[in-house]
């Protein structure tokens, strides 16, 4: 354990102890930078240029919005020379340019028509497409100059507590530690991913001050990326059949091949099946919002979410292709609900609340968070299978294993989901004009007035794991809050 750490001093980013007793030191790669190349290495923006047209043409009661944005997105990683440090020898690294150099149409519909003529019903259609926002982040993915870092046995020998390199076992640093970053390498092809949004909607004013809105939207993720090891195929792996530990039903695992060489070509490229790697989601919203009598206010809506992703194309992995396909599962319709009030009292009092409705969030899992990447919205308990893993009887659950881990789900996504939750807040206050046009107002807020205390988040799903289902992070408990406003 990290009894106590110095912090980073250049080569070395800390020292542990145990117990009191030196005994490892968290060595780095700097220098990072010289003041030659100060931005050397660098992930840069090069361009990030739109222009748009728009042009709008009414009939009668409908109007007709037509709309393109040309995009034109490039980057690249500065060339560094950077001398050598404590740990690290001297590096070079040319510019890498065009990641990416992506040149795309982004165009835009929508149609309005207006039903009886008279303003109060209105039927809407629209049709665009979003162009995945890349920032600097594509080329820090393939930047070979990053920092890193390596702990490494300490011994104090002459007591000083300052971490010598006689000191230290250099033996166990890496060869080449500090390095070219071993990374991904991109295809001259890749395509810049994207979304295509249509969305259909019903608007329509009930009565004056009341007025109501339902609408159905559906999103569609295209050209998303994935990786291909160019040294491992699928032939590579051989079947083995396992016993889940949750409820003793038998799954495939794949193993993979003792004589597979698995090397470092990695390519990135975009997926050729987007029904084999995409992502679908499909939302009906219903919102009202209401006025009446002197200033009293109601308004909200309530929604229905469901989102799907299939990362199904992997060359070289068939663990990944485990309820690879979320269409085929049972994937919930996730609802919301949310309203608020604005009701003036007696003596210039005004009360106001906000109720909602949300629906528990899904297991957390180990999959890509990023629309380049393809997200997995929905994950649940998972298995590590460790080379020592074994049943309740001794026996190994895969014997011969060649890989240090293998990481599987045991159930569905979407079957495990954290505590819904219903919120309540109140708020009341009062303005009092006072001489010499000072105005105050008092309020009192009461948040969470129910104390709900659902689990937002846990430290883990990995099944068997210590912390497995641990809860670390919970709603805030009920807290009232008094304030006040001056005005002068």
């Amino acid at each position: 354990h990290d009894g106590f750490a110095r912090q980073s001093n250049g080569d070395l980013h800390s020292q542990r102890y145990v117990d009191g007793v030196p005994d490892a030191v968290r060595v780095t790669n700097y220098p990072l930078t010289t003041p030659k190349h100060r931005h050397g290495g660098q992930n840069l923006l090069n361009q990030d240029l739109g222009i748009y047209v728009q042009d709008q043409w009414t009939r009668d009661k409908l109007t007709i919005n037509l709309g393109v944005r040309w995009e034109y997105w490039n980057g690249s990683t500065g060339a560094s020379s950077v001398e050598a440090g404590r740990f690290v020898g001297a590096r070079s690294f040319p510019e890498l340019k065009n990641l990416p150099n992506w040149k795309d149409f982004a165009p835009r519909f929508g149609l309005a028509y207006d039903v009886f003529g008279d303003g109060r019903t209105a039927i809407k259609v629209g049709f665009n497409r979003y162009n995945d926002q890349a920032w600097t982040k594509f080329a820090g993915k393939y930047n070979p100059l990053s920092e890193a870092t390596k702990t490494l046995d300490w011994e104090d020998l002459n007591g000083d507590d300052i971490a010598q390199d006689n000191e230290i076992d250099l033996s166990t640093l890496p060869e080449g530690f500090g390095g070219a970053k071993i990374t991904n390498t991109v295809a001259n092809d890749i395509q810049r991913p994207y979304s295509l949004e249509w969305h259909a909607q019903v608007q329509h004013e009930v009565m004056d001050g009341l007025s109501i809105n339902l609408g159905y939207y559906h999103r569609s993720m295209k050209d998303l990326t994935f990786s291909d090891n160019l040294d491992i195929g699928l032939s590579d792996y051989t079947a083995v059949q396992v016993v889940s530990p949750l409820d003793g039903s038998t799954f495939t695992v794949h193993n993979i091949n003792a004589d597979a060489v698995k090397g470092n070509r990695v390519v990135d490229s975009t997926s050729s099946d987007s029904d084999k790697r995409g992502a679908w989601s499909d939302t009906i919203e219903l919102g009202w919002s209401g006025r009446w009598g002197e200033g009293h206010l109601l308004y909200g809506g309530v929604g229905l979410q469901k989102y799907v992703t299939a990362m199904c194309d992997s060359l070289d992995d068939p663990n990944t292709l485990r309820f690879c396909d979320q269409r085929k599962e049972d994937i919930p319709w996730r609802a919301q609900l949310k309203i608020s009030g604005v009701n003036p009292l007696p003596a210039g009092f005004q009360f106001s609340w906000t109720l909602s409705s949300e629906p528990g969030t899904f297991l957390p899992g180990g999959r890509a968070t990023t629309l380049t990447e393809g997200f997995n919205g929905s994950n649940a308990t998972y298995w590590r299978i460790r080379r020592s893993t074994t049943y309740e009887d001794g026996t190994l659950v895969i014997p011969n294993m060649t890989e240090a881990s293998i990481k599987v789900p045991l159930v569905s996504p979407g079957s495990e989901i954290l505590d819904r939750y219903t919120l309540l807040d109140l708020s009341l206050s009062r303005s009092f004009e006072m001489p010499n046009g000072l105005r105050i107002q008092p309020r009192i807020d009461v948040f969470n007035l129910a104390n709900a205390g659902p689990i937002f988040a846990i430290k883990t799903a990995e099944y068997g794991a210590s912390t497995y289902m641990q809860p670390t992070k919970t709603m805030q408990a009920r807290m009232i809050r008094l304030s006040m406003q001056v005005n002068f």
